[in-house]
């Protein structure tokens, strides 16, 4: 019951997230701005349906958005602490979220073995 919850919860967190960015990231596409958000965006929600359907990809494809967004804003700023930070925080927040062992057995994906 709690795992079928969990898991509704944090697909939902990505999916309404993904709708956010996709849809500022939309606009700022249109005022010639980086396409970084929307791309986010329609990340953030297909790693929310992956999670709904109980994917390990979920988990894969977000580690991989991770990764991106680091490569992105290093690109974008360097290596400014204080612009880093709110580039990264977020993302690295939803980060430890999936890595949590509770919501990664909730989410779906490949287990580890003992022994």
């Amino acid at each position: 019951m709690f795992s079928a919850v969990l898991r509704y919860a944090v697909a939902g967190l990505f999916i309404l997230l993904g709708l956010l960015l996709g849809a500022g990231g939309a606009r700022l596409v249109t005022l010639d701005g980086s396409p970084y958000y929307l791309i986010a965006g329609v990340v953030l929600f297909a790693a929310g349906l992956l999670a709904l359907r109980r994917s390990g990809y979920a988990r894969l494809l977000y580690a991989i958005f991770l990764i991106a967004t680091l490569v992105w804003a290093l690109v974008e700023v360097g290596f400014q602490f204080w612009a880093l930070l709110p580039r990264l925080a977020g993302p690295a927040v939803l980060a430890l979220l999936l890595a949590l062992p509770f919501v990664g057995r909730a989410i779906g994906g490949p287990r580890a073995r003992l022994g």
